[in-house]
C-alpha cells in the first residue's frame, strides 16, 4: 500500500487530494491496540441490538403523544433515526461552517442527518471508522459479527435491573 495514491482529505482548506500510502497519516487519533476487530464497531453493533430489544420488550415505549418528531415503533421492524432534524425540535448538529478544523468552510450547508433504521445508522457509525483510517475494511464487518447479541443481552438485563417492567 505504500507505493499505492489514495483520494483522501489533504488536511485544513486542502479539499480532496492525491496522498501516497507511504504519506498517509489518519486524521483522528488511532489508538495503540490491535485494529482487528473493530471495537468501536462492536459498539455500534451492541447500540442497534439494544434498541431493538429494549424497544420489542417495552413494545415502542416511545410511542407516547407527548413526543412530537418520534417515529412510531412498530414491533419487530426498525424505526427511523432522526438524529436532528426540524421536526424533533433540535437543531442540525452541524451547522454551515461549524468545522473546528476548517471554520467558515465546511461543511457548505446546515448538514442533517437521518437514517432510515438502526442497521443503517450502525452501518454509518462503523463506517465512521473506516473513513476516518481507523481500520482496514474487513475490521469493522468482523465486528458485527463477533458483537451480534451483546446488545440484546445488555437490554434483557437491564430490564431485570427495573423488575421486569423497563421504566
Amino acid at each position: 500500500m505504500a507505493n499505492e495514491d489514495f483520494q483522501t482529505y489533504g488536511g485544513p482548506n486542502q479539499g480532496t487530494q492525491n496522498i501516497s500510502g507511504k504519506n498517509f497519516e489518519s486524521w483522528v487519533r488511532v489508538m495503540p491496540h490491535s485494529e482487528h476487530v473493530s471495537g468501536s464497531g462492536c459498539i455500534c453493533q451492541a447500540m442497534k441490538d439494544f434498541t431493538e430489544e429494549w424497544m420489542a420488550l417495552t413494545d415502542g415505549f416511545l410511542n407516547m403523544d407527548n413526543l412530537q418528531g418520534v417515529n412510531v415503533f412498530t414491533l419487530g421492524e426498525s424505526i427511523a433515526v432522526p438524529i436532528a432534524t426540524d421536526d424533533t425540535g433540535r437543531a442540525a448538529p452541524f451547522t454551515k461552517g461549524s468545522s473546528k478544523t476548517e471554520p467558515n468552510v465546511t461543511p457548505s450547508s446546515d448538514l442533517t442527518l437521518v437514517e432510515p433504521n438502526l442497521k443503517a445508522l450502525r452501518d454509518s457509525c462503523g463506517e465512521s471508522r473506516l473513513d476516518g483510517g481507523m481500520h482496514f475494511s474487513k475490521s469493522v464487518p468482523a465486528s458485527y459479527e463477533l458483537c451480534d447479541g451483546i446488545g440484546t443481552q445488555a437490554a434483557d438485563y437491564s430490564m431485570q435491573l427495573l423488575g421486569g417492567t423497563g421504566w
